[in-house]
């Protein structure tokens, strides 16, 4: 009987991830739209199909059955969910940053990106240099990286960044005390937590990832819970998830590698921060 339970138990937690999954993405299609209604008539309605086919992409799954023995103790288990979650409301309420997710604007930050990189757009896109820099004690001089602007000490926190399958990129978060005068591993060991493509390999530590390469890929940070997942932002798929990891207490900033194969055109090789 237990072991039945547990086996319902893990297809409910399955299910349950699904839908969190389901409703994440359409929270932020919700956002993409209500920034798109803010421009000329003309412009959000050229949006309007991609949007509604987003949506399509989406059909929402039925729970899987349960024998009436296994269901009365699922009302049990209920009861002590329902009790549970009355409390999670009020700490919604008492705590209202820490339950939100805030979807931040990111932006590079041109002192900490390598002399071979080089931002441009208010700070939006990353390209090769075409002109040597000035140098920076915070500047990575041995891997061609940058971080963001922005860091995080806590609560729940996403982006989104746009990537081209012809160049070599990662996208992630690091410690900002990530070492950055000497050749890099992108690997938790470094304190660097990032999906990458190389190759046109989608990989994630020395796991490779048997998924097609995004073109957006959307970065969500759960400073209190450990957690780093990755999305498919344009369909939603989850691409991998970090758990337990090891912030140290420290403030955590989004990171970003990029470096051009030898047969990339220039034009392709970029990373740009989605608004």
């Amino acid at each position: 009987m237990l072991n039945k339970l547990d086996e319902l138990v893990k297809k409910q937690e399955e299910y349950a991830l699904r839908l969190s999954r389901e409703i994440f993405v359409f929270d932020t299609i919700i956002h993409d739209m209500e920034e798109k209604y803010k421009q000329p008539a003309s412009i959000f309605l050229q949006d309007v199909g991609e949007t509604l086919s987003r949506c399509k992409m989406w059909e929402f799954q039925e729970p899987p059955e349960v024998s009436s023995e296994l269901e009365e103790k699922l009302c049990a288990i209920s009861k002590n969910y329902l009790i549970l979650h009355e409390h999670v409301q009020v700490f919604r309420e008492t705590f209202p940053e820490e339950a939100a997710v805030k979807w931040v604007k990111i932006t590079f930050d041109p002192d900490t990106a390598h002399p071979k990189l080089q931002v441009y757009a208010d700070q939006k896109i990353l390209r090769e240099a075409t002109s040597s820099k000035e140098s920076y004690p915070q500047r990575f001089t041995a891997a061609t990286c940058v971080l963001g602007c922005e860091g995080f000490t806590s609560g729940r926190h996403y982006w989104e960044v746009k990537v081209r399958e012809e160049a070599h990129w990662a996208v992630g978060v690091a410690r900002e005390s990530v070492d950055r005068k000497e050749k890099l591993e992108l690997n938790p060991k470094e304190g660097i937590w990032v999906i990458k493509n190389e190759y046109k390999e989608l990989r994630a530590d020395s796991c490779y990832l048997y998924s097609s390469i995004p073109k957006r890929v959307g970065v969500f940070l759960d400073y209190r819970l450990r957690r780093v997942l990755f999305f498919d932002a344009d369909d939603g798929r989850a691409l991998y998830t970090f758990h337990s990891v090891s912030l140290q207490d420290e403030k955590i900033r989004p990171f970003f590698w990029l470096q051009k194969p030898w047969d990339c055109k220039a034009e392709a090789c970029y990373i740009e921060l989605c608004a």
